[in-house]
């Protein structure tokens, strides 16, 4: 739950599932959430098709296997927050949460106090599994990455989301996020790629993945007090209208690209 520092009252909370597998229609619908709610906390769970996730300032070429990711139908996007590339599927568990933000605010705190708290709280005590919050961004069990995290400001409103593999395939996962390892040098982040599991694996009996969805949606309505709220016509217009505008335009995935210097097998340079 997030409380407000001064008096410690509970803020209002809002659920909202958006009905769709599109990755740009949920960054699109957190935007939306931004900008057009006041002094609520929006919560959102949704999943993807198979997606590949760029941080705000990663370059493609580096940081995905394209032809893995053409042959296996993979989608591209980037999201508006920082952090490392991720890779996610329908086996793939996505939340979200925007809080208003103030200047001064601890981000860090409400990564940690709300956004990974809420997830370490069913894992740990619901699922009795033992997992921690490792350095800045990752929840790990056994040393390998469940979920990643991620954040970024906008509109006045602070937005965290994370990325749970709970079926997520894998072996794609590897596939699609190892370039040829070609000499690169760049003015962009590089992904720290991380040994990764699945929250499934570790589950007998293991619930589907729409089984445990619905479980962490259960948990998070009866436990936290929130409200689900239901996107109008009018609201998913809005969204979409955002998604055509940014996040599925390929000027704001790819134009985004920073300059980079790369040296092919040959040492032919090329600059960009």
């Amino acid at each position: 739950m997030f409380y407000d520092d001064d008096d410690k009252m509970e803020k209002r909370m809002i659920f909202i599932e958006p009905k769709s597998f599109d990755p740009a229609f949920h960054f699109a619908t957190e935007e939306f959430c931004m900008n057009h709610f006041s002094g609520e906390t929006i919560w959102m769970l949704w999943r993807t098709k198979k997606c590949i996730m760029l941080g705000s300032n990663q370059i493609p070429e580096l940081e995905i296997h394209m032809e893995a990711a053409k042959k296996h139908d993979v989608t591209i996007v980037r999201r508006p927050s920082g952090g490392g590339t991720i890779f996610t599927d329908p086996g793939t568990i996505q939340y979200s949460v925007i809080t208003p933000y103030e200047k001064g605010m601890d981000t860090k705190k409400v990564k940690e106090e709300v956004l990974a708290a809420t997830m370490l709280q069913v894992i740990n005590e619901k699922l009795k599994l033992l997992a921690k919050l490792e350095g800045r961004n990752d929840i790990t069990i056994d040393g390998r990455k469940i979920s990643g995290l991620a954040q970024h400001i906008q509109s006045n409103q602070l937005c965290g989301h994370g990325s749970l593999l709970y079926d997520t395939d894998l072996e794609i996962l590897t596939k699609v996020l190892n370039p040829h390892e070609d000499k690169i040098t760049s003015k962009a982040i590089r992904s720290v790629r991380s040994r990764v599991t699945s929250l499934k694996s570790y589950l007998n009996p293991a619930p589907s993945t729409e089984e445990f969805f619905q479980f962490l949606k259960k948990e998070w309505l009866d436990n936290s007090n929130m409200m689900e709220y239901t996107l109008t016509e009018s609201d998913i217009e809005t969204i979409h209208k955002i998604r055509l505008e940014k996040y599925a335009n390929e000027n704001w995935t790819y134009g985004k690209t920073p300059k980079f210097t790369y040296h092919n097998r040959v040492n032919m340079r090329l600059v960009l």
